[in-house]
């Protein structure tokens, strides 16, 4: 999970190689330097071996060390601590198994070369000459021994794991920043396709763009940190924008999905061949960046997949799977509607264990006599408590009872024990089984840690928390004296120390944590930069709600950006109570009558932009008038009026043009009933013409007509006939 999390993360902020230099404009130590330099050999290590049959790492270990040193470089640790880091790093790697001489390829041929998205070096010239002699050392030393007929992999491998090193410690000159920035400007669409993006998100990315741009030619003269220190503005700002997906973007998504294949022994031959055709065709056109025929190749490939066959084996193995907690737990069900369930449930497990020919069809039989048991299972009267109960159990044996001190078990034990009483005494009170539930939920909440472990929780949890903020966010006292008493629980857990020793160092850091609080300006700072965000997102448009709504937070928003202006110092505590007053103003904002139309016109106003192509040919220039004469009503018209159009194009819209979200809902008002099946026999009978969406909505069979058997459907699903369209 940590290496989804960590592509995730780099994929935009290595995206413009800014892992190579601090992100802080502030002074840093030694110590915080050397930090920034391991965090980001580590992000750069595993991100190359990612794919190379690499293994023997944990995530969780990887994740943890990562945050430490993270820490390290953004509070400041002491060179012991940062040692110990470096050390357990240096494990890390080393235990990592992997291929080195493809490690050494990918260095020695790619490496410099922007196809690589997460780390790559453009031109050493960028770099001081001091740090690019390191580099260029370590690259000659790995190519000698990659090229030595007696390949010593040992060698290769620390050789490689030293290029990487020497690229963490790479220093740009001021002249090198400007380059990378406008490199990046230059060369970011090339990871931001604006096919792949909504009209909406491609503004955003341009913006960001010129942003990068004009940062790489300001006549400002900038020191390396000043540069830093405007990057990281950037790079919040990157954080608040989210960047929604065009049609073809979803599409590519669903390719994404896929990026673990299926295993292959699983599916008849034939619909696997053609779904991984499918697949391939699509990943060398997304490789190739050649998205001439992406939108039909995709379309291939999401029918393919949809095309999948599952040998009946297999599918009755997934339900099997799927159906273990119903099986363990039989109280949840009357006994004689259990005991059919079950005894074909143990047949399918003999026939399976008995499997030689997956396509056999006795599996689809079986398979289908377990569905229709599974499905006839009838509740027992006491369903609601027993799935309570095996829920809270499944929690309980989830937990170590090593991990907790002996007393807070013991009370934990006694709320699942009490609840289980409940229910073999056969108690019928709901009140007593909700008081048993919440006396089970507080021990569950509050149960607690042997002091070790409880130790290593403290620190873990404060260094994920301090990730999300800057120092310059807390009063250099108090954060110092939090970041010391971090370190001496630190220390003491290496050790480690005893119980008492441990649980008095806990309480020291909780104590600390709690008289670190916010700078009350800069507290405020960050409040209105959140509000910003939430307005872009509103549209910025003041109509959408009520005047005298707006007016009143208006009135506190303009009065809390001048009072961080005029602040003096740190500013007065009664900018928290001011910024946090202002908050909750805008999340009560009272919408105006016509906000559903201004918000719904910017929907359809992309719906049309960026999904035309699913739009009838015939209806796209009506709904096209319909949504430009709604926006002509808001910017013109009085409420009442904009109201009346809104109506008319809104029907008009989720009846024709927005795809209906349930099958046989045909006239889109949420349900099925027989005024569908009447409109489908009607369209059927040539007595109305169904359009668009309305088509979709009534092709129950998906075969790309209306006919007499989609209305019988209909028909028979609104009689009860039949329990699914």
């Amino acid at each position: 999970m940590f290496k989804k999390i960590m592509a995730s993360v780099l994929c935009v902020a290595l995206v413009f190689s800014l892992a190579v230099f601090s992100f802080s404009a502030q002074e840093i130590s030694a110590e915080q330097k050397k930090a920034k330099e391991y965090m980001t050999f580590l992000e750069c290590f595993f991100t190359q071996i990612h794919g190379i049959e690499a293994n023997s790492y944990s995530d969780e270990d990887l994740g943890n060390l990562i945050t430490n040193l993270y820490f390290a470089y953004t509070y400041g640790v002491s060179e012991k601590s940062l040692n110990e880091y470096i050390k357990e790093a240096d494990k890390l790697v080393a235990e990592s198994d992997f291929n080195a001489l493809t490690l050494a390829e990918n260095l020695l041929t790619d490496f410099e070369k922007p196809k690589n998205l997460f780390y790559f070096i453009y031109d050493l010239s960028f770099y001081t000459e001091e740090s690019s002699k390191s580099y260029k050392d370590a690259k000659a030393n790995l190519t000698t021994l990659y090229n030595d007929e007696n390949k010593d992999l040992q060698k290769i491998k620390q050789a490689s794991i030293n290029v990487l090193k020497t690229v963490s410690q790479l220093v740009p000159t001021v002249e090198g920043m400007r380059a990378i920035i406008k490199y990046n400007a230059d060369n970011m669409r090339e990871f931001f396709p604006a096919i792949f993006y909504s009209t909406k998100a491609n503004v955003s990315i341009d913006g960001l763009i010129k942003t990068l741009n004009d940062l790489a030619v300001t006549e400002e003269n900038l020191t390396i940190d000043e540069f830093n220190d405007k990057i990281k503005d950037f790079m919040m700002s990157l954080g608040f924008v989210y960047l929604d997906k065009s049609e073809l973007g979803f599409k590519v998504d669903s390719l994404n999905e896929y990026s673990i294949l299926p295993e292959k022994e699983e599916f008849y031959p034939e619909s696997y061949e053609v779904f991984l055709k499918a697949y391939n065709k699509c990943i060398a056109a997304l490789e190739a960046k050649d998205y001439t025929n992406l939108n039909e190749l995709l379309d291939s490939f999401i029918e393919a997949a949809d095309g999948l066959q599952k040998y009946p084996l297999y599918i009755l193995q997934e339900f099997l799977y799927r159906t273990q907690f119903d099986l363990k737990n039989e109280q949840l069900y009357t006994v004689e509607s259990f005991s059919i369930f079950k005894s074909i449930y143990d047949e399918a497990v003999k026939a399976v264990a008995e499997s030689q020919n997956p396509a056999d069809e006795k599996f689809s039989e079986l398979n289908e006599k377990l569905s229709e048991a599974y499905f006839s299972l009838q509740m027992a009267d006491d369903f609601d408590y027993w799935y309570k109960y095996f829920n809270m159990l499944e929690r309980f044996e989830g937990l170590n009872k090593d991990d907790y001190i002996a007393a807070s078990w013991a009370q934990l034990q006694s709320a699942l024990d009490a609840y289980k009483k409940l229910l073999d005494d056969g108690c019928t009170n709901s009140e007593e089984y909700e008081n048993a539930y919440m006396d089970f939920e507080t021990s569950f909440q509050t149960i607690e840690y042997i002091p070790y472990l409880n130790a290593m929780q403290t620190v873990l949890s404060i260094k994920m928390q301090y990730m999300m903020y800057s120092p310059a966010m807390f009063y250099p006292a108090q954060l110092s004296a939090l970041l010391s008493a971090i370190e001496d629980l630190e220390n003491a857990i290496r050790v480690p120390e005893s119980d008492e020793r441990l649980t008095e160092l806990s309480g020291i850091v909780d104590e600390r944590l709690a008289d670190n609080v916010f700078i009350p300006v800069e507290y405020a700072k960050n409040i209105v930069k959140f509000i910003d965000f939430i307005l872009e997102l509103m549209g910025n448009n003041p109509r959408m709600f009520t005047a005298e709504s707006w007016e009143a937070f208006q009135q506190g928003y303009e009065s809390l950006k001048k009072a961080i202006e005029e602040a003096v110092g740190f500013g007065s505590d009664e900018l928290y109570a001011q910024a946090d007053d202002v908050m909750s103003s805008i999340m009560t904002l009272e919408p105006s009558p016509i906000a559903d139309a201004i918000s719904d016109l910017s929907y359809y106003q992309t719906l049309i932009s960026e999904e035309k192509d699913s739009i009838s040919p015939e209806l796209l220039p009506e709904a096209e008038a319909k949504v430009k004469e709604l926006e002509r009503s808001i910017n013109e018209d009085s409420d009442e009026k904009i109201l009346e159009i809104y109506a008319e194009v809104s029907a008009y819209m989720s009846r024709y043009i927005i795809p209906h979200e349930i099958t046989g809902d045909v006239n889109a008002d949420n349900e099925v009933s027989l005024a569908d099946a009447m409109l489908t026999f009607q369209n059927v009978a040539g007595k109305a013409d169904l359009k668009g969406s309305e088509i979709d909505a009534a092709d129950i069979d998906s075969n790309g007509m209306i006919d007499l058997s989609d209305a019988m459907k209909i028909f028979q699903y609104v009689a009860g006939k039949i329990d699914i369209l």
